[in-house]
């Protein structure tokens, strides 16, 4: 099921988080909040539909794009994530 898969991820994602000091604070501080708005779309809406997650792909992509080089293993995890997202209709 993909909503298990991407809070695997998710779960990955704040592991590397945390072992990785390299980081900077703005970094941090929006792969944060990528994921903590990815949780928010892992609880099924009323209606069946994502509305109004329409960037957060984009977002992903524009923060993997900023540090792909420096940090592989975070690129590989929001890359998974972006895959996972897009199978679920996101």
């Amino acid at each position: 099921m993909p909503s298990e898969q991407l809070r695997a991820e998710l779960a990955q994602l704040h592991r590397v988080l945390q072992d990785t000091h390299e980081i900077d604070d703005s970094t941090r501080q929006s792969l944060t909040q990528l994921a903590e708005d990815i949780q928010r779309v892992l609880q099924p809406p009323p209606d069946g539909t994502y509305q109004g997650h329409t960037d957060l792909r984009q977002r992903i992509d524009d923060v993997v794009l900023g540090f792909e080089t420096k940090h592989p293993q975070l690129t590989q995890i929001l890359s998974r994530v972006t895959d996972l997202l897009s199978n679920m209709g996101i």
